[in-house]
């Protein structure tokens, strides 16, 4: 009888010591998941800090960025307004009179319109966000989207201008002033000669012609060049605004 109560009571205490063995263990276990899950979050949290930083670094650079561009915008405009005006005193006067008179307003003024400006785009910034694939790291969608469309329509602006600097101002506008009538340089005083010379060939009505409806495309040019300067310029404040919305969360 008692070898039985003997092997009774080791055969509980084994079965206990086992039950406290498999509830270490399974504690052990739940500690270790604990810990991963606590780490995970740890380090998903360093790493949301992380890219929040990297986000507000580049929203700062994308600020500093819009505001050159609208610099550059509106010299822009400026210069297109100016180029706008010598074509209006061209145009003025000859559809006063239906002749060009060859006066100091007439070659200085068809003179200044041989010169074109360069409009360049400022996109350092967006160019390194879509080249990293960090612009995954802006979560506001409708920013997102504003800087696709912004970007894209400043890229078909400045093609735009450089194609009608190229392909017109040129190629077309240019020869035509070289070729027929006189080109004035204000660092050099007007020749009586070469004005003469001018006058002959504009006596040609070809000439006029040819004159009159390369200075009207100018103007068309600059009107059109306006427009869409004075678009992307409100684009480009609006971009700057909701940008610095954003900003103010971080």
């Amino acid at each position: 009888m008692p070898r039985i109560f003997n092997k009774a009571r080791f055969k509980f205490l084994r079965n206990k010591y086992l039950s406290r063995y498999a509830a270490y263990a399974v504690g052990e276990i739940v500690l270790v998941v604990i810990g991963i899950l606590l780490a995970l979050q740890i380090n998903g949290c360093n790493q949301e800090y992380v890219n929040n930083k990297k986000v507000k670094v580049y929203l700062e650079n994308l600020v500093i960025d819009l505001e050159n561009q609208l610099e550059n915008i509106d010299a822009q405009i400026t210069y297109e307004i100016n180029q706008k005006n010598y074509v209006e005193s061209i145009l003025q006067s000859y559809y006063s009179s239906s002749k060009i008179e060859l006066d100091s307003v007439f070659l200085m003024s068809s003179s200044k319109l041989v010169g074109r400006k360069t409009f360049n785009r400022n996109d350092p910034t967006y160019t390194a966000l879509l080249t990293t694939g960090n612009i995954s790291l802006i979560q506001e969608d409708q920013l997102k989207s504003e800087l696709f469309e912004y970007y894209q329509k400043l890229e078909q602006l400045e093609n735009m201008i450089q194609f009608n600097n190229t392909l017109y101002v040129d190629q077309v506008y240019k020869p035509t002033i070289l070729q027929n009538s006189y080109y004035y340089n204000e660092k050099y005083q007007m020749n009586d000669k070469l004005v003469s010379i001018a006058k002959t060939k504009i006596s040609n009505e070809y000439i006029e012609l040819q004159l009159i409806n390369s200075i009207t495309h100018r103007a068309i040019l600059n009107t059109n060049n306006l427009s869409y300067l004075n678009r992307i310029k409100i684009q480009t404040t609006d971009l700057l605004t909701l940008i610095n919305t954003v900003l103010d969360d971080y």
